[in-house]
């Protein structure tokens, strides 16, 4: 399934879709398919539960169907629509008339996250929308593409769409997915340090991560490529020989000559770049990483950098103005961001600029 199916239904993207486009979509008669999933939300309040967890019961049930719908061709799933109501001689529902608003604000960073920590393995590829109705009343739409790395799990269940419903899936059906996968998913990540000032140089370390995400399969032969404009990314044993620290750099190496689930790759660098003093002109500095193996497909994550002056502090500092991780260079599009790695990356990182200064790179310039 791709962006098409929103059009088809809708006309427009989902991420154009407003309230009224939703009303006009409900004044016939909708049916659920294996492709097209409506759940309303009713809220029967009793004495044994309270609000909260009925909600986050609702969610359970929404990651469900999105489980199963990566597993099956993909689809779309709508919060907020109509009550089913039961055809004669058909176990199918017919959707038509009133919405029934979501009591329920669900943020997209919760929402992600919950994905990304509850779907294993972590999936791509979601289209999340939020249709604002009141400050207490919302609709959630989301596109779900058939997923390239099935069979994904929810709460240790796999779970398919089968006649116009979620259920759990046999083990025939997950042993046929299983054996479809023909590639490994690696994923890599740039995790940032703190700024050290000298007196002409501020260096930034930072540490490169790879991750083979595939349980099952070992990727080989990784290389990576990084990409930099305005600065210079250099090994921290490097020493400075005529280097222009404003021109940019290429760095391409190999990785490691296998990758297995859970033993991720790491190497560290430091980026150098000219002092920037309190009221001096920032300067925007773009990443690029690109990370392919014998198997997988290279994928690309990009980040933007703004090195600044601190006025309070005198010193040169920075932040992340932008970052998308792991997007397949054959898509170009914008991916769910992985932060499941987040923690252990930052230790990675803490440990370096704890040795920062031992290096002969860093002695050099200060």
């Amino acid at each position: 399934m791709n962006e098409s199916f929103v059009n088809t239904l809708f006309g427009k993207s989902i991420h154009e879709l407003k309230w009224n486009d939703l009303i006009l979509f409900f004044n016939t008669e909708k049916i659920e398919s294996d492709k097209l999933e409506f759940k309303s939300y009713v809220d029967f309040e009793n004495s044994n539960s309270t609000k909260s967890k009925r909600d986050k019961e609702k969610i359970n049930d929404i990651l469900k169907s999105l489980c199963a719908f990566l597993n099956s061709d993909g689809g779309i799933l709508i919060w907020g629509a109509p009550e089913g109501r039961p055809i004669v001689d058909s176990k199918e529902k017919v959707c038509i008339g009133d919405l029934t608003p979501v009591k329920y604000k669900l943020e997209k960073d919760q929402f992600i996250n919950r994905v990304a920590s509850e779907l294993s393995p972590i999936p791509h590829r979601i289209l999340f929308h939020s249709i604002t109705i009141d400050e207490n009343s919302f609709c959630y739409i989301f596109e779900i593409s058939k997923s390239e790395f099935a069979p994904h799990q929810y709460k240790g269940t796999y779970y398919m769409r089968l006649d116009g419903s979620t259920r759990p899936a046999p083990h025939h059906y997950v042993e046929a997915l299983i054996k479809k996968i023909s590639f490994p998913k690696i994923e890599a990540y740039l995790s940032f340090g703190e700024i050290i000032t000298g007196s002409d140089y501020a260096c930034l370390p930072m540490v490169l991560t790879i991750h083979n995400m595939s349980k099952f399969i070992q990727e080989r032969n990784i290389e990576y490529r990084i990409l930099c404009d305005k600065c210079n990314i250099l090994d921290p044993n490097d020493t400075l020989i005529d280097k222009s620290l404003n021109s940019g750099c290429d760095i391409q190496n190999k990785a490691k000559a296998v990758l297995h689930f859970s033993m991720p790759y790491y190497n560290e660098f430091v980026m150098v770049t000219k002092r920037i003093l309190p009221y001096s002109k920032a300067i925007n500095i773009t990443i690029l990483l690109t990370i392919w193996g014998e198997l997988s497909p290279a994928i690309i994550s990009i980040y933007n950098l703004e090195i600044f002056g601190d006025i309070d502090s005198a010193q040169t500092k920075y932040c992340i103005k932008e970052k998308n991780e792991n997007s397949y260079l054959y898509e170009k599009k914008e991916e769910f961001s992985d932060d499941r790695n987040e923690k252990s990356n930052s230790l990675i990182v803490e440990s370096f600029q704890k040795r920062l200064h031992t290096f002969p790179l860093i002695k050099q310039l200060y």
